[in-house]
């Protein structure tokens, strides 16, 4: 029995170093939202809204990032159509999203980032002139880790006069509206274009991927180290010593830290850079290296509950 658990805790050790999760491999699954809390912003209804929000959403799935639209992600448990939202409501959105579906409901995908963006667009006087007008639009985008809310980058656009608008546009709303999304289209794929470059670098530098979607490097393991709540209850305290010893023996091991020890309860901050689903793999082994019974489970807000099962 000793031998088989010394083999199940090396096969523990070394788990992961093939290369990441075939299912995550090379990309990282996005939700794409507007950030138009600020009344100086365009609402999502407005229809320069809705052509920058498409070629922004075109820009990084041409980058080859999941992304998933918000309403046929979210709508089983929200309304995403509502406008002026503000930066709270959008991320609470895209955990719950993120969460895992009630038995019985539609699977939702695994969000691993959420991309807020907004526009301002205004028609003004161009200077020493009586009557020319010009459109002046900026675009700002930033990148947010659901799970954890690390900024992982932003970039702007525009800020600067368009050509002048046709003599009488700036009263005329057809107007506006086609000639102002023709120039917030173009503005928007270079935006796209960047964030992606953002995310991209991601993979190649120090400063690692995003989420369980990135890519790991030769050894296995991921660029920049996750951060994740284990959650032991029903163990007694020599099981969880054997269990801690296991933790720091992971590939891909960081570092931990205690939260909380409460009788039969204990709680680690784990930093690591393996992905989620070989963690979950490895807790699992290690409930069998143990001999125990139990279950591993993921929550709604990201903590992994290992609990052992009473036995007489």
């Amino acid at each position: 029995m000793s031998m088989l658990r010394n083999v199940m805790l090396a096969g523990v050790a070394v788990l992961g170093i093939s290369g990441a999760s075939p299912a995550f491999a090379d990309r990282a699954t996005l939700v794409i939202v507007a950030g138009d809390h600020d009344h100086d912003s365009v609402p999502r209804h407005n229809r320069i809204f809705k052509r920058v929000h498409a070629a922004l959403v075109e820009s990084l799935n041409v980058k080859n990032f999941d992304v998933y639209d918000e309403t046929a992600a979210c709508m089983e448990i929200t309304e995403p159509g509502r406008i002026r939202r503000k930066d709270t409501e959008l991320i609470a959105v895209a955990r719950s999203c993120a969460s895992p579906a009630i038995p019985g409901m539609r699977p939702r995908p695994p969000i691993d980032g959420l991309v807020i963006w907004t526009i301002y667009a205004r028609a003004e006087k161009v200077p020493y002139t009586p009557d020319i007008f010009a459109a002046q639009v900026r675009i700002e985008g930033r990148i947010l880790d659901v799970r954890t809310g690390q900024h992982l980058g932003g970039f702007e656009v525009g800020g600067f006069p368009m050509p002048p608008l046709p003599k009488g546009c700036e009263t005329k709303r057809e107007c506006l509206l086609e000639i102002v999304g023709n120039e917030t289209r173009l503005l928007a794929e270079q935006l796209g274009m960047a964030l992606g470059d953002k995310l991209d670098a991601f993979h190649k530098t120090s400063t690692g991927p995003v989420g369980p979607g990135a890519s790991a490097g030769p050894d296995g393991c991921l660029g920049r180290s996750q951060n994740f709540v284990l959650t032991f209850t029903g163990f007694s305290p020599a099981e969880m010593t054997q269990a801690e010893e296991s933790m720091v023996r992971f590939s891909c091991y960081h570092t931990h830290r205690p939260l909380g020890l409460h009788a039969g309860r204990v709680q680690y901050y784990y930093e690591t850079q393996t992905d989620e689903a070989r963690l979950f793999r490895n807790l699992r082994i290690l409930m069998d290296y143990l001999g125990v019974k139990g279950s591993v489970t993921k929550t709604a807000t990201g903590e992994y509950l290992i609990s052992k099962t009473p036995t007489r």
